[in-house]
Order: C-alpha cells, then structure tokens, then sequence
C-alpha cells in the first residue's frame, strides 16, 4: 500500500480500507494468514514537517492453537501512532524516489506481528487427552521395564 507523499494537504490522507498481505510476509512466522485487516487513520505532515500515521487496526489472524496445532483464528485491534519519516531523511527520501511515496504495508506487518500471541487456544481447558502424536498419561501409568521385575514382586508380596 504505497503512499504518494504529494497528495497530502493539510487534512492529510485519510485511510479507511480493508488490506490483503501476501503469503511472502508469513515465511518464518507463526501467523499461517490474516483475514479481515481493516485499517481506519489518518497520514499527515505535522508541525516539525514529519510524516505521521495515526489510526486503528483489527482483524483475525490465522495461528496454530497451543493444544491441538490446529489452525485457528485469533482476533487482534491494534493502536498505531508511527513516525513514518523524520524531516531529516524526508527530503532525502523524496529525491530518491522518484514516486516520492511510502509503503504503509510494511509499518502495519510490523505493528500485527507485536500482537501475535505466544500461546493461544480457542479452549480454556483440554478437553482432550490424545492429538496428533501425542497423548497425554499419569505419571503413575510410566513404568520403566529395568524396574518392572520389583514390581512384580510387590504385587506378588501383597496378594499372599
């Protein structure tokens, strides 16, 4: 989402839209997708003659659930209020760019990837005790076979 530094008046640009991210920005995340981004604020010049971004996002990002690795959608908000550009790259920046624009994309990634949680399941409590690969058992249930002979002669001890 490529911002044109030469249409912002003194009202600034105001953005209002739902964004789509590339399956690019998910490599080497744990975020599996992103659904409904929707992001509302405004792209203005302040008094020292920064870039400024103000606003709102939310949506639902796709993420495996702690439990069952299943995918499952998380839903985040975030507040964004970012400097985008100082006044002193500002004029460097728009001599060499010839579109004299920024990427609005890239701030709002950074800003969903803070809200990424680092353990989330759509259930407060298993509520089961087997998955993929796994399954959960009592310690009293493990028994280890160098010692199974001792416990044998437990059991044999108490029966007579």
């Amino acid at each position: 989402m490529f911002i044109n530094l030469n249409t912002i008046t003194d009202k600034g640009i105001i953005i209002d839209q739902v964004i789509d991210f590339e399956e690019k920005y998910y490599e080497n995340t744990l975020i599996k997708g992103l659904e409904n981004v929707y992001v509302k604020g405004r792209i203005y010049y302040s008094t020292t003659k920064e870039v400024l971004f103000e606003g709102s996002m939310n949506g639902n990002m796709l993420i495996n659930d702690s439990n069952t690795n299943e995918i499952v959608s998380y839903p985040f908000s975030s507040e964004i209020s970012e400097i985008l550009l100082e006044d002193t790259t500002l004029d460097e920046n728009l001599r060499s760019n010839d579109k004299n624009s920024l990427d609005l994309k890239e701030i709002l990634w950074q800003n969903i990837v803070l809200e990424v949680p680092l353990t989330y399941s759509k259930e407060e409590k298993p509520s089961t005790v087997k998955g993929e690969g796994w399954e959960l058992i009592n310690e009293e249930d493990i028994v280890d076979p160098r010692l199974q002979i001792f416990k044998d002669l437990l059991n044999d001890e108490r029966s007579e």
